[in-house]
């Protein structure tokens, strides 16, 4: 893989070859980038039961996780609905000490950080599980778009649909 500055870099690449074909030990060393160590958290176990039934999906639920990482507000996935503000007699929040507004933890606002979510198309949904996208046909935008419905039912995200296409965001909470 080029790297500007360092030139070519082996990210993967095989630390213990065994001489026979009977040897019960094959190692690969992983390179990840410093940068990685704090990208988005990957529930392995989850993405181990995704691999198990198909490659789709997988795909889909880390370009997912990558997505919500890239779209996070102070660490956070950004979600479609907050916890509505508690209001004062004079219809404005009531802050802690610290100047954090006090939130409801029944009711749910629009949040209005969901703006900052980027709409994504179906060529879009069909690249990020790794179709090609030179030939981005009607199955490939369909799997794509499975591989997410797929995600959203399973309570990973929540796939809004949008005048232009989808947005992607965080997981319900609470309520």
């Amino acid at each position: 893989m080029p790297i500007p500055g360092l030139g070519s870099v082996a990210v993967i690449f095989p630390s213990v070859i065994p001489d026979r074909r009977t040897d019960p030990l094959v190692e690969f060393t992983l390179r990840i980038p410093e940068a990685a160590a704090n990208g988005a958290r990957i529930d392995w176990p989850t993405f181990a039961r995704y691999a198990a039934k198909g490659a789709t999906v997988p795909r889909a639920y880390l370009s997912a996780m990558v997505h919500l990482h890239r779209s996070a507000h102070k660490g956070h996935p950004i979600t479609r609905r907050i916890a509505a503000p508690i209001l004062n007699a004079n219809d404005e929040p009531i802050r802690r000490k610290g100047g954090a507004i006090v939130r409801s933890k029944t009711d749910r606002v629009a949040n209005p950080q969901a703006r900052f979510v980027p709409t994504v198309t179906d060529a879009d949904l069909a690249r990020m599980v790794g179709y090609d996208p030179r030939n981005l046909t009607r199955y490939a935008r369909m799997q794509g778009r499975r591989a997410f419905e797929a995600l959203a039912k399973d309570g990973h995200i929540e796939l809004v649909p949008d005048g232009k296409g989808f947005r992607i965001f965080g997981p319900k909470r609470g309520v």
